[in-house]
């Protein structure tokens, strides 16, 4: 559910008193909101995340949405609605027949050759990311958790701890090999009976994509570096690429054939000894997933939904083939009437107190997590890619790339900003230009998935292994444990002396600006994806489930169908009467706290609070003022989960040192946990 833990935080816990949080009696405090219908805002646009040729005849892709889409060598057909508000992340056809797909639920469904069964949940703990068949009777999925399941043709195994890593990619071109890969090259072999941890390449960081024809010829790709080349018993490098052309998606049907596809439509193809120069096609679309059945025969698909195939010599012109979600991953309120949200496909929309906007593009920028407007006249918004784009109130700017992967960004004004992502890299704004990425947390290599900030003198910034860092204007501070290295997914700051932060596994920690408190179960029903505090007596967190929730100073509602079967992406609340949230669908929703909604929790429990550690006694945060200077009314604090399900996502980077949310394959694809769904899949 996490990236890699180099080593884990080690500090004092110092027992400073019972101080009672989150939960407690039931008190007249702000009433819940009440939702608004869904609207739709976001065209859709589709969102593949994999895709599987079991011949020249037959593909099958599946997306963001939970739907699928099939290919007759002719013409796609119309999506299918097979695993509602679920995140597919991989699929597999060995045969027209037989195909199997998983999800960042942890779920597997199976095709006959005409219809889908339901999900089945063969992963308990973890997002599945990728799966393999080698045929009807044998598969293999693996996970976030470093985890890998095998079928049998009638039932899925309990897991098998294959990796201390998460795996993106697996291949099976036989019931008695696969190879599974992951984060930091590391990966492992299965010899039809266990599985045994390996090297994935000479320097790959984090395998997107890695096909196998057999035990002594498998392929892999990261998206960063040249693809590397295996015969059994060690790992060739491939040639240097020109910049911005390495694929994050490979297909083999020979150790003399090979086609890898890419961002910006980059394709390129592998005879046995070198790869072709990279061509640019699709119309320079990102692709994300590409699957040969032949020598003669590929089919690929891009970010937004276009399908097209390759003959041996030529691609077709790309078609629509999965028009189904615009996916909305974050929004941002500056007020109640100036709100922004951005999607997973360079895609923006405002809303003026009545009306949406129609879309805008984003000015290049791949993959959106997160957005923060601190005025009508200023926002920013960072990618994937590790770009970022500011809004001047009429356009957005280009996309200068900043970083590797980001995944948060949150702005106190239109001259401070703070953007984190992997390998706990944060880079600052100052109203001209974005710092250097550093390291703000040197003795681990973490996801940093959401940053907060109050004033230019005080944020919060939480990762993947449960840790929270204060920045007071110049310096971070220690990482503190605050959540026993559960995976946070957002935090919101609106004071220097209140914060609330989420957990995947549904906890609340609360922070009284010199301790946190202890996790406190919150939402049981799904993946809290986002929470938005206006005050120290008013938060609202949604979740990948559909389902909103409430603070009010002493207590959180019970969970709240809002959105159907569609996952939550991000909420933002700039005041106690006014929330916008978005979903994985493309809809916005409003609240306003007219009506109560929810029923209010009275568990009484009281919490122990942990001082953080090197914080002084008091009230003030470690090396922050002293005060508490009032959050901009623009704070989209958690306005992105990072979490890379890609949903959900979540899901990511997720996230890649750069791209750990980037989904893949080899065989297959994916991506989640508290990664955001990312639009890049696969295969086999």
């Amino acid at each position: 559910m996490a990236l890699v833990r180099l080593l884990l935080i080690a500090g004092a816990v110092l027992a400073v008193g019972f101080v009672p949080r989150l939960t407690g009696p039931a008190a007249a405090g702000t009433a819940a909101p009440s939702w608004s219908t869904p609207q739709s805002v976001d065209p859709a646009r589709g969102g593949p995340t994999a895709l599987s040729c079991a011949s020249a005849t037959f593909c099958m892709a599946v997306d963001l949405s939970g739907k699928a889409v099939s290919y007759n060598g002719t013409s796609w057909g119309s999506p299918v609605d097979i695993d509602p508000g679920a995140e597919l992340d991989g699929v597999s056809c060995p045969t027209t027949s037989f195909c199997v797909a998983v999800d960042g639920s942890g779920d597997a469904l199976t095709f006959n050759g005409t219809a889908w069964s339901a999900p089945d949940a063969i992963d308990a703990s973890g997002s599945l990311l990728a799966v393999s068949c080698a045929s009807a009777s044998f598969c293999a999925a693996v996970d976030d958790g470093g985890d890998a399941f095998t079928y049998n043709g009638t039932s899925w195994s309990a897991g098998d701890h294959a990796s201390d890593e998460p795996l993106d990619a697996v291949s099976c071109p036989t019931g008695s090999f696969c190879l599974a890969a992951g984060f930091l090259g590391q990966g492992s072999v299965f010899d039809g009976t266990s599985w045994t941890g390996t090297t994935i390449g000479s320097g790959l960081l984090l395998v997107d994509s890695v096909w196998c024809t057999s035990s002594t010829f498998c392929m892999a790709v990261d998206g960063i570096q040249p693809p590397e080349t295996f015969n059994g018993t060690s790992w060739t490098q491939g040639s240097s690429l020109p910049e911005g052309a390495w694929p994050i998606s490979v297909s083999c049907t020979s150790t003399t054939s090979c086609v890898a596809v890419g961002l910006g439509g980059t394709f390129l193809s592998y005879n046995g000894t070198s790869w072709t120069s990279p061509a640019t096609i699709d119309g320079g679309e990102d692709l994300v997933a590409v699957s040969c059945a032949s020598a003669s025969f590929c089919a690929a698909v891009d970010d937004i939904g276009h399908g097209l195939s390759f003959n041996g010599t030529s691609w077709s012109t790309a078609t629509t083939a999965d028009a189904t979600s615009g996916f909305l991953t974050s929004v941002s309120c500056a007020s109640a009437t100036f709100c922004a949200a951005v999607d997973l496909f360079d895609g923006s929309v405002t809303y003026d107190g009545t009306a949406w906007s129609s879309l805008k593009a984003l000015g290049g920028a791949y993959a959106i997590d997160s957005v923060s407007c601190s005025s009508t006249s200023f926002c920013a918004a960072v990618g994937e890619d590790g770009s970022v784009v500011t809004y001047n109130g009429t356009q957005w700017s280009t996309a200068p790339e900043v970083d590797d992967l980001l995944t948060s960004v949150s702005c106190a004004s239109s001259t401070f900003c703070v953007a984190v992502g992997f390998g706990d890299a944060a880079t600052t704004y100052d109203g001209t230009t974005w710092s250097a990425p550093s390291r703000i947390e040197t003795t681990s290599l973490d996801l940093l998935s959401s940053v907060s900030c109050a004033s230019p003198t005080f944020c919060v910034a939480v990762d993947d292994s449960g840790n929270a860092l204060t920045f007071n204007g110049t310096t971070w501070s220690s990482a503190d444990d605050i959540d026993a290295h559960e995976a946070l997914s957002s935090v919101s700051c609106p004071t220097s002396s209140f914060c609330m932060a989420l957990d995947a596994d549904g906890n609340a920690v609360s922070y009284d600006g010199s301790s946190w408190s202890t996790p406190v179960v919150v939402d049981s029903v799904g993946v809290p994806s986002a929470v938005s505090c206006a005050s120290s007596t008013f938060c609202e967190a949604v979740d990948d489930a559909g389902y909103a929730l409430s603070y009010d100073g002493s207590s959180w509602t019970t969970p709240t169908d809002v959105d159907g079967a569609n996952g939550l992406d991000s909420v933002s609340c700039p005041s106690a009467s006014f929330c916008t949230a978005v979903d994985v669908a493309g809809n916005a929703l409003l609240a306003t706290a007219s009506n109560p909604g929810g029923t209010t929790t009275t568990t009484t429990t009281t919490t122990t609070a942990t001082t953080k550690p090197g914080a002084t006694t008091g009230t003030t945060t470690p090396g922050a003022t002293t005060g508490t200077t009032a959050v901009p009314t623009a704070q989209p604090v958690g306005a992105s989960a990072g979490q890379l399900a890609f949903t959900g996502f979540s899901d990511v980077t997720w996230w890649v040192l750069g791209l750990g949310l980037l989904l893949v394959a080899g065989g297959v694809s994916g991506r989640r946990a508290l990664r955001r769904p990312s639009p890049l899949g696969d295969r086999r």
